[in-house]
């Protein structure tokens, strides 16, 4: 492998020719759209809205506070993979890196913890659709297989738009972005105003209260502490979904890095902002910290029933936004490794389809898979809420991955990008988010309340080891050559059908 990756040119089909492959799919996205990608897989509606309960439970109001420091530590994890992202341009991102920058093997784990993290995410982000916009939206009381069907059904809806066209996928999104920044900052204002201006139930000093957490033992002295973190650690995650897509992006080596860099920068701002509003707004913290859905309770307590069910609308458009993201993400992932040979069934991975230029045998596998899921776990929802920790552990430790990586390769980078640089800063801010990774795993492995997500994690983690042991007894040629080496070579299988 090259000592050096060498800098990425401008402009589409020469950029990926550089390294090693054939433009197949369609560069549609445009800078805007890169950054709604990456904005609206974060969600900032979504997060909060599906885990702020979770942080009255544990940590009480005061707990939003942490936001500020999983904020400024995800700020500093988001600018290295800027910095990666210019440099290489390429679907799969990490996958992409590790196998460049390290070799293909270090790579391929990239690849499967990234496929791992997205595929759970389109079952465990469908269940929070169905359960947390959809049914309370229509006032739906849905037995457990009731649940598991809607989401299979919205399963499949994502699969029909992520296969019909990229474009429509940047489309749609970009519609939902404008929602949701319009929605929280509508939303902030008229809690605020509510409040403060108008006199109606709630106090600033809800900000600082320990709420009903328990006052001894390990929640009155490190819990708090440490769980109020996972509201932002849930919600701060998944941007890495706009250089997922980096081949159909125009310019992707400009557009990329700064897609994440502003797309993270203002959900923190606007999730504050948000957090704030909502804990002011609280009328009663103690029937608050009880209920099963916090948000929308807090606006019909202030606002009344109109005013939550356009809120539940716009949960609802978030959460479709990102199920639809976190699947052409992991089909973007499967793709990557099947263009290398380096995932089972890649000759039909592989493809692309000529008609829409979209990777249809991939996003159908993610279908599959993420619907599986869905029906062995779906009668449980305990199992589910682990599934959507497990899916705040794994992009944690792909992000700690990256950061080493970062650190011990980063010489084989060009020393400058025209388009984003950290120039001296890179290694200390490596560094720093390094450190902050660590402290959040902490706070995810740790606590005995999310063991079993961790034992979930760990499940995948020996399934992707059997299929790494696979390919190394049957498929080794596939881990020991550079990535796109053989991805022009006459004798691979087309990466085209439907001609």
């Amino acid at each position: 492998m090259s000592d050096t990756v060498q800098a990425a040119p401008q402009g589409g089909a020469d950029e990926v020719q550089q390294f090693g492959y054939s433009q197949k799919l369609k560069r549609s996205i445009s800078s805007f759209e890169s950054f709604a990608l990456a904005f609206s897989i974060v969600s900032i509606i979504t997060g909060i809205t599906t885990t702020y309960g979770f942080t009255l439970a544990t940590s009480g109001p005061r707990g939003i506070w942490m936001w500020l420091l999983a904020g400024a530590g995800q700020f500093l994890v988001v600018l290295v993979f800027a910095q990666l992202s210019t440099h290489i341009p390429l679907s799969g991102s990490s996958y992409q890196w590790g196998s460049r920058l390290a070799n293909p093997k270090v790579g391929w784990g990239f690849g499967w913890l990234s496929f791992s993290f997205f595929t759970v995410a389109v079952a465990s982000v469908g269940y929070a659709f169905t359960t947390q916009a959809f049914s309370p939206l229509f006032g739906l009381e849905l037995s457990n297989s009731g649940i598991t069907a809607v989401t299979i059904a919205l399963i499949a809806v994502w699969v029909i738009v992520c296969v019909a066209s990229t474009q429509l996928v940047a489309g749609i999104n970009v519609a939902a972005v404008t929602a949701e920044i319009a929605g929280v900052i509508g939303i902030t204002i008229a809690l605020l105003a509510a409040v403060i201006i108008f006199g109606g139930d709630g106090s600033v000093s809800n900000l600082f209260s320990k709420g009903e957490i328990p006052s001894s033992g390990y929640y009155d002295y490190n819990g708090p502490f440490m769980l109020s973190i996972l509201l932002a650690a849930f919600t701060l995650t998944g941007f890495e979904a706009a250089a997922n897509v980096s081949e159909e992006t125009e310019e992707a080596e400009r557009s990329v890095p700064w897609a994440l860099v502003r797309a993270i920068g203002i959900s923190i701002v606007l999730g504050m902002l948000f957090l704030i509003a909502l804990t002011i707004a609280i009328p009663d913290v103690s029937s608050i910290s009880e209920s099963g859905a916090p948000v929308a309770t807090i606006l019909h307590e202030q606002f009344g029933s109109f005013v939550e069910k356009i809120f539940l609308v716009l949960v609802c458009v978030s959460i479709f936004a990102v199920g639809m993201l976190c699947m052409i993400s992991s089909s973007r992932i499967l793709f990557a490794m099947s263009r290398d040979r380096r995932f089972p069934g890649h000759q039909l991975f592989s493809r692309v389809s000529s008609r829409t230029q979209t990777p249809v045998p991939a996003t159908l596998a993610i279908f599959v898979c993420s619907a599986g899921l869905m029906l062995i776990v779906g009668s449980s929802p305990e199992t589910l809420a682990n599934l959507f920790t497990a899916t705040a552990i794994l992009p944690a430790l792909i992000y700690a991955a990256v950061m080493v990586l970062f650190l011990a390769t980063k010489s084989k980078l060009p020393a400058r990008s025209r388009h984003f640089d950290l120039g001296r800063w890179a290694t200390p801010i490596a560094a720093v988010a390094f450190l902050w990774l660590l402290f959040e795993l902490s706070a995810l492995l740790l606590p005995s309340v999310f063991w079993t997500s961790v034992k979930i994690v760990g499940i995948f983690l020996v399934i992707g080891a059997v299929i790494f042991v696979g390919n190394w007894l049957f498929n080794r040629e596939s881990l020991e050559h550079e990535p796109g080496a053989v991805a022009l070579d006459s004798d691979v299988p087309a990466e085209e059908f439907g001609r």
